[in-house]
């Protein structure tokens, strides 16, 4: 992949304190520390698989290669100095997880990348993300962890983050990949493209999938004020993420 230059992450927000709401009205006003700054840790959460029907074969879903790629993004511009890819099984013990395809994906996409990847592929949805990364995360001294993940998860993904004890910042996939910048010639028209992602972001953010992703976002997140421990959640998200079942919050 050719080298890449972006502002990142100017689209991050702070998860400190429960002021969810205001956090997420501040989005584009970070200090200067946070916009030039790195991070330790980038957390790439997972995010599912394409429907399929029987026979068809296995493949992550735009989200998940969206985050994927975002993390690439962060590690090549040496904003992050590690990757924790999560998400388990989720579509049966005889798969791969999730958080390995997305290994794999970020490998094919940055194959000079040179960065630690560590693995949770045992979570089945956010909150069980959140304690294994807390595990790992108390473990080094002054972490500063930076969350990846979509737009319309990332409200829950922070109130989440904030309820298992972790001071995290996150951003969405789609930020960073809006800005980020390369230098591309095309064979057939020698055009320049700057932004090769832009486009399809745009497409994307518009989408009805996206639409309909923000409405069960908003039940989501009723339900988490509710039973802040997730249990709820957790148990639906094994019982319906067996075996075939491959949606994902």
């Amino acid at each position: 992949m050719s080298e890449m230059k972006s502002e990142i992450p100017k689209g991050a927000i702070s998860a400190k304190g429960n002021k969810i709401k205001a956090r997420l009205a501040q989005i584009e006003k970070l200090d200067d520390e946070e916009k030039s700054g790195s991070f330790n840790i980038a957390v790439i959460l997972g995010g599912s698989w394409e429907p399929r029907k029987e026979g068809e074969r296995l493949e992550l879903s735009v989200n998940s290669k969206l985050r994927a790629l975002a993390g690439g993004v962060l590690a090549s511009e040496g904003k992050v100095s590690e990757i924790i890819f999560t998400g388990g099984k989720t579509a049966g013990v005889e798969n791969p997880s999730e958080a390995q395809a997305m290994a794999d994906f970020l490998k094919l996409n940055f194959p000079n990348l040179k960065v630690p990847v560590e693995l949770d592929s045992e979570s089945f949805d956010t909150i069980e993300n959140a304690k294994f990364v807390k595990k790992i995360v108390d473990k080094v001294d002054l972490a500063k962890v930076l969350v990846v993940t979509n737009d319309f998860h990332l409200a829950r993904t922070l109130a989440i983050f904030d309820h298992v004890g972790m001071s995290v910042d996150a951003i969405s996939a789609e930020s960073i990949l809006l800005k980020t910048y390369h230098w591309h010639q095309t064979e057939k028209s020698g055009k320049v493209n700057h932004y090769p992602y832009k486009r399809f972001i745009e497409r994307h953010l518009k989408s009805g999938e996206m639409k309909k992703k923000r409405i069960v976002e908003v039940g989501l997140r009723a339900i988490t004020k509710i039973d802040p421990e997730g249990k709820l959640l957790t148990a639906l998200a094994k019982k319906l993420r067996h075996g075939d079942e491959t949606k994902k919050d």
